[in-house]
């Protein structure tokens, strides 16, 4: 008979193709395609002054406590430290 579908392999397969096509549209665009580690920290990093605090995820916003900058833990700033992560490697 068949076996079973691994769920594991199939969501690691899925996530290689989409991997794949992203990396092929972007050269397709001229666009810079760049991964950024799994495990690289970008919740919690103050965008002003890059100072990393120490909290879980439930944390939604917070004051830095190095410059007192008044930040939202969202996903626009998550986002915009792993741009910075980003271009710190590049440039």
């Amino acid at each position: 008979g068949m076996q079973p579908f691994n769920g594991q392999i199939v969501n690691d397969n899925v996530m290689g193709m989409i991997t794949e096509l992203t990396q092929y549209k972007a050269e397709l665009n001229a666009a810079v395609y760049h991964e950024i580690a799994r495990f690289v920290k970008s919740s919690g990093i103050c965008y002003e002054c890059k100072y990393e605090h120490k909290f879980d995820l439930s944390v939604i916003n917070f004051a830095c406590e190095s410059c007192g900058t008044v930040q939202y833990s969202t996903e626009i700033f998550l986002r915009l430290n792993q741009w910075q992560i980003w271009a710190k490697k590049i440039y």
